[in-house]
């Protein structure tokens, strides 16, 4: 599969497919790949199609570029701060539709997807990041939170991702003060997944990519899913939950494969169903 989605700057997401990975590449790099109205609603659309083709069991998701995603481009909604203010409601509306939905179908897709970060990544394409499965970082990349330097309070996520991520403490540091942390200090405070060479990035963020394809996508679903319902639930539930998946999971035929390997001593062949 070879597909783009087009915008008025040419193609803002390019989709390819190898197997059973889907590659998906924000080709924005005039913006720095900023993410508009048009390249986030798109994206939602491309994860949406992909959960349900059958086709695709991991997603690795990389920019065209110097960066991965510098946050949301502004430069479209750009007003005349004389002007009078935006009809109440407007941004929410707008993020709803765009920003808001974009981070909430990137957390709960079942598929696994991998973020390949290099460059700056700031606001919304941090928190992009975040709302993946795995997070493979560039030695030279950096991170942060702009949001009150530029007068407005954190939207796309970010209040309930970071703090998730590393902790109340450190996420008011990166979000009140908005100064940007190198990538050994994301790696260090468990923003990232993993630090890599600068160029071992894109051979590491795909081999990632494949071993998690290539596993027991299904249950891998179930267990993402087990995963972020335990942030916000009781140990009961989640042992309630757990138990559920399980169900679930033993009448796949991933299980009976890895079973099946198990007992014979080799390697399973999984197909993800």
């Amino acid at each position: 599969m070879d597909s783009a989605t087009e915008n008025e700057h040419g193609e803002s997401l390019i989709v390819t497919q190898k197997d059973a990975l889907t590659t998906i590449t924000i080709n924005r790099p005039h913006r720095g790949n900023a993410m508009d109205a048009d390249t986030s609603i798109a994206l939602i659309g491309v994860i949406k199609d992909l959960q349900s083709s059958g086709e695709c069991r991991s997603i690795l998701l990389r920019s065209e570029g110097k960066h991965f995603c510098t946050g949301a481009d502004i430069s479209s909604s750009k007003r005349d701060t004389k002007a009078p203010r935006p009809t109440a409601g407007h941004m929410l509306r707008s993020l709803a539709a765009g920003p808001h939905k974009l981070i909430e179908t990137l957390w709960n897709c079942s598929l696994p997807i991998v973020a390949e970060v290099k460059g700056r990544t700031s606001g919304m394409g941090l928190h992009m990041a975040l709302a993946c499965d795995y997070t493979v970082c560039a030695e030279s990349a950096s991170f942060a939170e702009p949001f009150v330097e530029r007068g407005f309070s954190v939207d796309s996520g970010g209040s309930w991702l970071v703090p998730r991520y590393i902790g109340i403490a450190r996420a008011k540091s990166l979000l009140y003060r908005a100064q940007p942390i190198d990538a050994a200090t994301a790696g260090e405070w468990g923003l990232v997944t993993e630090v890599v060479a600068d160029d071992q990035l894109t051979s590491r963020s795909e081999a990632i990519a494949r071993e998690l394809g290539s596993g027991a996508t299904f249950a891998i679903g179930v267990t993402k899913s087990l995963v972020h319902r335990s942030m916000y639930t009781s140990l009961e539930d989640a042992l309630v939950n757990e138990s559920y998946g399980v169900e679930i999971t033993i009448r796949s035929d991933d299980f009976k494969e890895g079973m099946s390997a198990f007992m014979g001593k080799r390697k399973p062949n999984f197909e993800g169903h």
